[in-house]
C-alpha cells in the first residue's frame, strides 16, 4: 500500500490550510482523502483513532505521485508525533508553518469560538482564564498538561521545532513564515515546490483559503459541540457511524456560522503578550538563523533574502 512521505505539522491557524490547497494541486502531490486524521499524535484526545489500514486507505487512489500529502495541524504541539511519522517515514519531508504567536492566539481562540471549544468569547478573557488554575476548561486539542496557559504552550514553538531537528534532517524540514506567505504568496509556493524537487512553474489556484468565520449564535455553537448526554445518545442512536456524525456536526456548524472580519486588539495588550513570549521569540530565531526582532516590535518580519 501506498504511505504519505509528505507532512504539513502545523502550526495550527499560520496558513496551514492554505499551504494544503496550493499543495494538493500540484499533478505530483496525492492528498489524502481526509485532512487532519490525527494519525500520529497519539498524546492529543480525539475520537475513535484510526486503524493503520484505515489511515494508509486514505491513499488508495495514488498512482506515480511522487509525494502523498498528509496534513494535521496538531503534530507541531505533540510530544510524540514527530517521532512517531519518523519511524513510519524516516525520509518523509516536513512543512512546518510559523505565526507571531500573538497574532495566532489571537485566530485559534476565534476558531475555538466558531468551533464551540471556547466559551470565552473576548479574547482577553480567555488569556486570563487560561492563566488560573482549578477552572473548568473546554473541549480544546491538546492533552490535559496543556489546558493550563493553554495559548501559550500551543505557540511556544521552541521545544516542538527541536522535537523535528531532533528526528529529521534539517533539509527534509522546510520551515514557512506566514508572513512571507501572506507578502508573496508565489514565490512561496514556487520555493516549496522546489524543496520537493517538482516542478515549480505549476502555478496553483491561490484564493483566500479557511477566511475567519463567527456564529451566528455562539450558545448554539457550544451546544453542537457539547450536546447534553440524552441528545448524544440520540444522535449516536440515529447516525451509528462515527464519519457521518461528525459530518453531520461540522454542517450544523457551518449553518451557525458566518464570515467576518476578527476584532482587532489593542496594540498595548498584543505588546503586553509578545513581552511575556519575547524569550521564546529570540530562541526561536537563535534556532532557525532567522532574525525575529520585528515580532518583539509587533511588525510583520523582514522579507528573506536570496
Amino acid at each position: 500500500m501506498k504511505k504519505p512521505n509528505l507532512f504539513i505539522a502545523g502550526a495550527p491557524k499560520a496558513g496551514t490550510t492554505a499551504m494544503y490547497e496550493y499543495l494538493r494541486q500540484h499533478p505530483m502531490i496525492y492528498p489524502a482523502a481526509k485532512k487532519e486524521p490525527n494519525f500520529f499524535n497519539d498524546d492529543f484526545p480525539r475520537g475513535a483513532p484510526l486503524r493503520p489500514e484505515q489511515y494508509l486507505a486514505l491513499y488508495n487512489g495514488a498512482k506515480d505521485e511522487k509525494w502523498l500529502l498528509e496534513g494535521t495541524t496538531w503534530y507541531l504541539a505533540s510530544r510524540v508525533a514527530a517521532k512517531n511519522i519518523h519511524d513510519f517515514s524516516p525520509n518523509a519531508r516536513i512543512i512546518i508553518m510559523l505565526r507571531h504567536p500573538v497574532e495566532a492566539m489571537h485566530a485559534l481562540h476565534s476558531q475555538n469560538v466558531y468551533s464551540g471549544k471556547e466559551p470565552e468569547l473576548d479574547f482577553h478573557a480567555a488569556i486570563e482564564r487560561d492563566n488560573q488554575t482549578g477552572v473548568r476548561l473546554p473541549k480544546r486539542n491538546g492533552p490535559p498538561e496543556m489546558m493550563h496557559r493553554y495559548y501559550f504552550r500551543v505557540y511556544s514553538y521552541c521545544d516542538q521545532v527541536k522535537r523535528y531537528l531532533e528526528q529529521f534532517h534539517r533539509e527534509q524540514i522546510r520551515f514557512i513564515f506566514f508572513d512571507d506567505l501572506r507578502r508573496d504568496t508565489e514565490s512561496c509556493i514556487r520555493d516549496t515546490y522546489r524543496f520537493l524537487e517538482i516542478d515549480e512553474d505549476f502555478k496553483p489556484n491561490v484564493e483566500i483559503v479557511n477566511p475567519n468565520k463567527v456564529p451566528r449564535i455562539p450558545a448554539l455553537q457550544r451546544f453542537f459541540q457539547e450536546p447534553p448526554s440524552w441528545l448524544e445518545r440520540v444522535f449516536n442512536w440515529s447516525a451509528p457511524n462515527e464519519l457521518r456524525r461528525k459530518r453531520i456536526r461540522s454542517l450544523l456548524l457551518r449553518l451557525n456560522s458566518k464570515p467576518a472580519k476578527r476584532p482587532e486588539l489593542d496594540p498595548s495588550y498584543v505588546s503586553l503578550l509578545t513581552q511575556e513570549m519575547a524569550d521564546e521569540i529570540r530562541a526561536l530565531g537563535e534556532l532557525l538563523g532567522r532574525d525575529l526582532d520585528n515580532w518583539l516590535e509587533n511588525k510583520p518580519l523582514d522579507p528573506v533574502e536570496g
